[in-house]
């Protein structure tokens, strides 16, 4: 392991790798947020899978999003290969001072490595007890207390080598104005004028959700109580399926859907302007 980072260390390049779904995404935001802070006047960059950018592209810390693309690997061998050459090489070409790698595959580490920081940060995972993970990072933070701690302190905990406090991290998601502008206009074309509460009754898991009869109980009762409410859900065809179902079993007439119209940006800002989630 290299010697310990000097408290005066200024990195001006600094490029963090999560590697995961939608979600943890937007649990890797408390890490930029405190990296902005310490560092104003760094640029940090984000690599990230391709269907995960969404969650960070309007994200003002951010300077730019280096991408994978699950299908390169539809590509055939050779083409992805030329791919992940092609992403080193970008990478290289920033002169990162400082790599936090937040994944566990060997993908990232190995980026990680030949991205040429003389600071690289990675997790000690049990897994990955190996000479060439620990070839690829020179700071390795401990994983023993993963398991009792939430991901956002996970995260958080890879910036301790850099003398950064997991303490008052915030997550945030990011919309630009286009993405607020189209959530006032479809509130517009429904007529939805006043306050509303925006209701989220799917999700991808199916053991995740409450029963349709349950949630349109939940609507005809606020409803009752004088409150508008806006429905979304995913584009996919069972999300769709199950906000029609449950809009057939309320009796309310007062509940909009905008079930699959907006990206999770837009979604971002209609919650954003809303009274009120569930």
């Amino acid at each position: 392991m290299a010697s310990p980072i000097p408290v005066q260390f200024a990195p001006k390049n600094i490029l963090l790798i999560k590697l995961r779904h939608h979600g943890d995404m937007l649990l890797t935001t408390p890490v930029i947020n405190a990296l902005r802070q310490r560092y104003p006047q760094a640029n940090i960059d984000v690599l990230l899978y391709k269907e995960t950018r969404p969650m960070l592209e309007a994200h003002p810390a951010i300077r730019q999003l280096h991408i994978i693309d699950r299908n390169w690997k539809k590509e055939g061998g050779w083409q992805k290969f030329r791919h992940e050459m092609a992403l080193l090489s970008a990478v290289r070409a920033c002169h990162y001072d400082v790599v936090i790698n937040l994944a566990d595959q060997w993908r990232s580490a190995i980026i990680t490595r030949f991205s040429a920081a003389p600071v690289r940060i990675g997790f000690a995972y049990a897994k990955r007890d190996h000479a060439l993970w620990r070839w690829c990072h020179n700071y390795l933070v401990s994983t023993k207390t993963h398991n009792q701690l939430h991901t956002v302190e996970q995260n958080m905990a890879a910036l301790e080598p850099l003398g950064i406090s997991a303490e008052g991290a915030k997550a945030s998601m990011h919309f630009s104005a286009a993405d607020k502008q189209k959530v006032q206009d479809a509130l517009a074309q429904q007529k939805v004028s006043g306050p509303f509460i925006v209701l989220q009754p799917t999700s991808r898991w199916v053991f995740k959700c409450w029963e349709d009869e349950k949630v349109a109980q939940l609507i005809d009762t606020l409803a009752a109580d004088g409150h508008t409410l806006v429905l979304t859900a995913a584009p996919d065809q069972k999300e769709q399926a199950m906000i029609a179902h449950i809009q057939s079993l309320c009796h309310s007439q007062i509940v909009v859907s905008l079930a699959g119209q907006f990206s999770l940006p837009q979604l971002a800002a209609l919650i954003d302007a809303a009274h009120c989630l569930s």
